[in-house]
């Protein structure tokens, strides 16, 4: 017996697709029969998991910060893969910075691809979300969207906002069937962004990547830090027919990470 119910006729738009969550998802969705495009700004990245994914995946080139790139990268999905029912947020970004230190050039990137983009992908595809009846729409917050983290204002603040224009969009669109999800992961060092993480916490703290992982792990309920499967999991999930009941809701994925204080200076 199948532990998710999802149409086979599914047909899912997987923002920043072509690494991290996104591909794990794309992966995991293609195993199940779904029609899926994945979109991303690196193109070799992008060829390389669409490669990967043994051709059960359209690429389509897409900047989420600019508004004709996303758009055209909407409808390339949507001529490609017959319609669209189901968008999956997960182009992002992440940098350290102390506060005082923070330039406006950093804010201003944070910000328009974790937020801005998420709201430029969800409208560019609502229509025909809408119109399925049966709309899915999975966004990517963070734990530091619920809580604020240290050295990670800009990051904080676009992800509380990605939780917001979630709980929004939710509200807006249920009368058309369609429910609109975050999911808020803790730290995933093997993702990309978790990478750059990693090497931005190195400098931070004087420690190595050993220590930081034991660390981590240590201050965990779980005592281990997570994966990328983790996050595709829980987002499949709310793009399936389980979760038809489920909209406006921010659901965390951390290993009990927000049962301790923030992470950075431990």
């Amino acid at each position: 017996m199948d532990i998710f119910r999802i149409a086979k006729d599914r047909k899912a738009l997987i923002s920043g697709g072509a690494s991290g969550f996104g591909l794990a998802v794309a992966r995991k969705l293609a195993g199940l029969g779904v029609s899926v495009a994945i979109a991303d700004i690196d193109e070799t990245r992008l060829a390389a998991a669409a490669a990967a994914l043994g051709g059960k995946a359209h690429p389509v080139a897409m900047n989420v910060a600019d508004k004709t790139s996303v758009q055209e990268g909407v409808a390339k999905a949507c001529e490609a893969l017959g319609g669209l029912d189901a968008v999956v947020c997960c182009a992002g970004v992440f940098t350290f910075a102390d506060f005082m230190e923070l330039s406006e050039e950093a804010w201003d990137r944070t910000v328009d691809i974790n937020l801005k983009g998420t709201f430029l992908v969800c409208q560019a595809a609502m229509a025909s979300l809408r119109a399925s009846r049966r709309g899915r729409i999975v966004t990517v917050s963070s734990t530091s969207g619920i809580r604020g983290d240290d050295f990670a204002s800009d990051y904080s603040a676009s992800k509380f906002g990605v939780i917001g224009l979630t709980q929004s969009l939710a509200v807006e669109s249920g009368r058309f069937g369609t429910t609109v999800n975050a999911v808020c992961p803790g730290t995933v060092p093997g993702t990309t962004m978790g990478r750059q993480s990693m090497e931005q916490k190195v400098q931070l703290r004087g420690l190595d990547e050993e220590e930081i992982v034991q660390r981590d792990s240590q201050s965990l309920t779980l005592r281990r830090l997570g994966t990328a499967e983790d996050i595709a999991d829980a987002i499949l999930f709310l793009l399936t027919d389980n979760a038809s009941w489920i909209t406006g809701q921010a659901i965390i994925v951390d290993g009990g990470a927000l049962l301790a204080g923030p992470s950075h200076h431990r």
